[in-house]
């Protein structure tokens, strides 16, 4: 049967790989309240741009859950900044919700959602399956498409990136201070063979190549590095989280991708600036550093 839980088995067949919300998982007490914790610590300073109607969308007696479809009220949508600086042409309009004026996205795109067996709201974009666990733990959301480029679910890719001697990271900014990261960054239609064009009308498809195809392509553009031919990928780790920027209609499935180079690379492969190879055999100076939880998980999977 087509599923959003079948293909996230047929990627990553063995279920030890998978973390929260993968493989049709439900979310632990723990995971909940780790996603609990994160939306607000970012409300008690302040929130994000753009997320300002963030709310208690779980009490609005307009909510209704049905059979897989959704009722979502107006009011909470979330627009981010990030859109706003984009090509209009690369972006999914962020129409409001509305249960007064009921458009819809494309019926192709409808017919993706459905045929992944994904909910859907009253416009037909599609809701996070893990959705209804969310709103039972009374966690304040928004609806809308927040930083999203696009509607549903987008795949990010984390690279672990080692020549069994050390392994590469970057860095990134968390709240005012500089911490070590996995290189990662989100997919594009090209990875999986396809336009942009193609993509927003549905014709999509989430395979393990285009996963390694774009991890490739982010080390090379991130990192400065053109990774050897030789270099063995292997898909290792896959989460469904829930952060600050994700809402009903926006979320990430994010894959954990190893790529083995051959003893002694990191001495001749030299990477830009922000960031670093390291020992793995001094990793522990890497979390003491503050590298995310699931950086740190998708890493840990990686030496399995």
């Amino acid at each position: 049967m087509v599923s959003w839980q079948g293909r996230d088995q047929a990627i990553l067949p063995d279920p030890t790989r998978w973390g929260r919300g993968y493989g049709g998982k439900l979310y632990t007490q723990e995971e909940i309240e780790e996603s609990r914790r994160y939306i607000m610590e970012t409300l008690g300073r302040g929130g994000l741009p753009g997320y300002e109607r963030r709310g208690s969308i779980y009490r609005h007696p307009g909510l209704q859950i049905e059979n897989g479809r959704y009722l979502l009220p107006a009011g909470f949508d979330a627009d981010g900044p990030g859109r706003q600086g984009a090509d209009p042409l690369k972006l999914e309009p962020n129409n409001p919700t509305s249960l007064d004026v009921l458009w819809r996205v494309l019926p192709s795109v409808r017919d993706y959602y459905l045929t992944w067996g994904y909910p859907t709201d009253q416009h037909d974009r599609a809701v996070h399956p893990l959705a209804e666990q969310m709103l039972d733990a009374e966690i304040p959301l928004c609806t809308g498409y927040g930083e999203g480029w696009e509607g549903g679910e987008t795949v990010v890719v984390d690279t672990v990136v080692t020549d069994g001697e050390k392994v590469l990271f970057n860095t990134r900014e968390d709240h005012g201070k500089t911490i070590p990261s996995l290189v990662g960054g989100y997919t594009i239609p090209a990875d999986f063979g396809f336009s942009l064009p193609e993509w927003r009308v549905g014709l999509r498809e989430i395979t393990a190549e285009g996963l390694f195809r774009a991890a490739r392509r982010i080390v090379k553009n991130k990192m400065g590095l053109h990774l050897p031919a030789n270099a063995q990928f292997e898909v290792v780790w896959g989460i469904r989280p829930w952060s600050s920027y994700h809402t009903l209609n926006f979320w990430t499935l994010t894959y954990t991708v190893r790529i083995r180079l051959a003893k002694g690379m990191s001495r001749h492969l030299v990477p830009w600036y922000d960031a670093f190879w390291h020992p793995v055999n001094d990793i522990a100076e890497v979390y003491q550093r503050g590298l995310w939880p699931d950086h740190k998980r998708g890493y840990e999977a990686s030496t399995w």
